[in-house]
């Protein structure tokens, strides 16, 4: 079974969003999953880090500047992530350009259930 999360943040300048991912459905993953993240940006400037379960599976990884949804296959940042049943996924975002506000647009997919 596959879960889709998607959604668009703006990010102020010079700033970081802790978690994009707080308050959607699947924040924590309802079964063993293997998880994959896409994502791209308004403009050059932005870098994502994703964490799952107290573990980071990135780490500062920039974002392209399609300005738009992320399209599958090509906006792909990370994949064969495992995410445990009920692990806190974190999916934070920051913008490095200290005068302008950025978009920042998202997609996590999760697959399972899966033996871990």
């Amino acid at each position: 079974m596959k879960l889709v999360m998607q959604n668009q943040v703006t990010v102020p300048a010079g700033s970081t969003i802790s978690n994009v991912l707080s308050g959607q459905k699947y924040e924590r993953p309802p079964m063993p999953s293997i998880a994959t993240l896409y994502a791209c940006g308004s403009a050059a400037g932005l870098s994502t880090t994703m964490n799952i379960g107290g573990l980071a599976n990135t780490d500062d990884i920039a974002v392209n500047d399609q300005n738009r949804l992320p399209v599958v296959p090509d906006d792909l940042l990370s994949t064969d992530m495992e995410a445990p049943e009920g692990a806190l996924m974190q999916l934070s975002v920051t913008n490095n350009d200290p005068s302008n506000n950025l978009d920042f647009f998202w997609r996590v997919e999760l697959d399972g259930p899966v033996d871990m």
